[in-house]
């Protein structure tokens, strides 16, 4: 383009002939073959001389003191000038000047002129600067990662690695390596086809892979466990995959592999069916419970406080209430649930917590509790503690063989980094609450100690230990900066110390209790119930329409959606059981949603929440409440649920 521009052969042009350069937002000029400038644009004036002014006066060959305020100029400026000339292609420098680079390029122009424009091009170095140091960087990591990294084409040819594969593994120089090097060669014969169909997997499904396999280094076997994990990637718009392999350095036989893993397959699916079954168990008990909590809470509003009787139904109700609150621990225990961390104070939930530890302990057994003063605050799910003592208790419970003690014990501990050095339990310095749980029992011998806090392993009889309590234990603390340790000796005990990092927040405040809810005026509302327990149906339609709600009962979801059918007017609530026989109530709110769209619906079951995640989402205190409750929680969730807006 620019050099078919013509300006009808003038010798000495006209700066009006140049007038379309100033629209360039790069700087730009024109100079004659001998270095006078014809022509600069306003950005060149106002960029590269101290004062912006008519320069056709200067010359860019000129060596003397009159040189233009351009600097970056190469002094062979002049014979790159000729050289475009002569050969009539455009020729490109960079040069830099403080903190800026600029690339000039001098293009041939019409009547032995020559075209500059000069383009900034900082940012443009400056990003190539910092991959080349991203890259030096990932270089180094990738280099002083102590395992294989390897990359693998798809004819299964190794084409990248690190310094530990080249030097460790291989012992190869680095024309050796760039020769070839078969991947496979140094694998164990028996574990061969599994390593090739796991890299045909990743390349041609696309899949990401881990394995355990034998392998050998540089100087031949033995054979040692490693393992690889393994994923797709493109490099040059070619598929290839990218290995990492990390030697288990400890020696173990197939065999113990094989036992290993054997017991994993029964432990699984017997823990599975161990947390279906208690699940199963604790919904038929919550649906007893309900109806006693619900009887009782009636009783002892209707009868007179100073009669003996009631005293022996506040009795009842308080024994319901405590076996509501175990039958919840219990379903806690089992559930994989979302924890919902909040600011506690430890020795209120322990103290709570004793009574159910007393029962599960047995009476052969004493449990001393000794709080620390300081009642520490830290940041935890209150679940998650009952867990952790539960586990420790019991453990100690079957380290004793007759009769003995198992202190429960809080208190502070500051961790220096000194600490922390020396081999502290808490591998970082700070501020921690303790729970010790020491026992009297026969200990742990120094050749387990080591593997107590592995998943599956336990010192127990066979049956009497899925080895599982301790790795638990130990994920649930890593989670929340939390650490573990155990100081025992053979045939004296053992203590497990428990480190939670100290929280300096206000503790959380409790939910308001749904007793202190007041009902509001309901007289004119219509309540659609269904719950396939004849008894409990019985009592909650008793309760609400004392309250002065319409109700509207049914066993099954058929007979409800009839009912609803038949009622002429609106139904403001659905309060329905979520497993019916034949179609669940979810299913249930859906179809009576369709005629009654302002419907709210509360849902209620003696499973946990997760336990029904099939069929939605559920939250407690919101639009699910769980069996077994009493009188003011229902009362109490209804009022929520009908005031709350849609």
């Amino acid at each position: 383009m620019l050099a078919e521009t013509s300006f009808s052969g003038i010798r000495q042009p006209d700066k009006r002939e140049f007038v379309h350069f100033e629209s360039f937002e790069e700087p730009v000029f024109v100079i004659d073959a001998n270095g006078s400038i014809l022509f600069a644009n306003t950005t060149f004036t106002e960029r590269f001389l101290k004062r912006p002014k008519d320069c056709t006066d200067i010359n860019l060959f000129d060596q003397g003191s009159s040189r233009p305020v351009v600097p970056e100029l190469h002094a062979d400026w002049k014979n790159m000038c000729q050289d475009v000339l002569r050969t009539s292609e455009r020729f490109s420098f960079e040069r830099d000047l403080e903190e800026c680079s600029h690339r000039y390029t001098i293009y041939p122009y019409v009547n032995s002129q020559l075209l500059v424009i000069i383009q900034d091009v900082t940012e443009q170095k400056r990003t190539e600067r910092q991959a080349r140091q991203g890259k030096k960087l990932l270089t180094t990591l990738i280099n002083t990662i102590p395992a294989s990294v390897i990359i693998i084409d798809a004819n299964m040819q190794l084409v990248g690695w690190n310094r530990f594969s080249q030097e460790t593994v291989n012992g190869k120089s680095d024309s050796e390596m760039r020769s070839g090097v078969d991947p496979f060669r140094r694998i164990h014969p028996d574990d061969l086809y599994e390593l090739k169909q796991l890299f045909f997997n990743v390349l041609n499904l696309d899949a990401d892979e881990s394995a355990e396999f034998r392998m050998f280094h540089r100087n031949g076997p033995p054979y040692t466990w490693a393992t690889v994990r393994a994923r797709r990637a493109l490099i040059d718009d070619k598929p290839c995959v990218i290995a990492v392999v990390t030697e288990t350095n400890d020696l173990v036989t197939a065999e113990e592999r094989r036992e290993r893993r054997q017991l994993h397959l029964h432990q699984t699916p017997k823990m599975e069916l161990l947390g279906q079954l208690t699940g199963g168990i604790a919904h038929d008990f919550n649906n007893s419970l309900t109806a006693i909590l619900v009887t009782t809470e009636l009783m002892l509003e209707q009868l007179d406080p100073s009669l003996p009787l009631t005293e022996k139904i506040r009795d009842i109700h308080s024994s319901a209430i405590g076996s509501a609150d175990m039958t919840r621990k219990l379903l806690d225990f089992i559930r994989n649930q979302t924890t919902q961390p909040r600011i506690i104070g430890l020795n209120s939930v322990i103290e709570n917590l004793l009574p159910i530890l007393k029962r599960l302990i047995g009476e052969n057994i004493r449990i001393e509790w000794r709080p620390d003063s300081s009642n520490a605050l830290v940041r935890i799910d209150p679940y998650q503690i009952d867990q952790i003592i539960t586990n420790l208790c019991i453990n100690a419970r079957d380290a004793i063989s007759d009769s003995g003690t198992i202190t429960v014990e809080t208190g502070r501990k500051l961790v220096t980094q000194s600490d922390c050095n020396m081999g502290h339990a808490c591998l970082s310095p700070g501020d921690y609450v303790s729970i010790s749980v020491t026992d009297t029992g026969s200990g742990i011998d120094s050749d387990n100690l080591p593997r107590i806090f592995e998943p599956f392993f336990t010192t127990k009889e066979a049956g009497k230990g899925t080895g599982l309590g301790l790795s638990m234990i130990q994920g649930t603390l890593l989670q929340i900066g939390g650490f573990i340790d155990c100081h025992t000796e053979s045939g004296k005990g053992a203590t497990f110390n428990v480190y939670l990092p100290v929280s300096h927040e206000a503790e959380t405040e409790k939910e308001p209790s749904p007793r202190d809810e007041p009902l509001q005026e309901c007289s004119l509302k219509t309540i659609l119930l269904v719950e396939d327990e004849i008894n409990i149906l019985k009592f909650i339609k008793d309760i609400l329409e004392e309250k002065g709600f319409t109700v509207l009962a049914a066993l099954d979801a058929e007979t409800a959606l009839r009912n609803a059918r038949r009622h002429s007017g609106r139904i403001d609530l659905l309060i329905t059981d979520i497993v019916l026989p034949r179609l669940n109530g979810v299913k249930l709110g859906w179809k009576l949603l369709e005629d009654h769209p302002d419907m709210k619906i509360l849902y209620m079951s003696g499973y946990a929440p997760e336990t029904v995640s099939q069929y939605r989402n559920f939250t407690e205190g919101e639009n699910f409440i769980q069996k077994p409750f009493g009188l003011h929680e229902l009362l109490g969730i209804v009022h929520r649920t009908l005031v709350t807006p849609s």
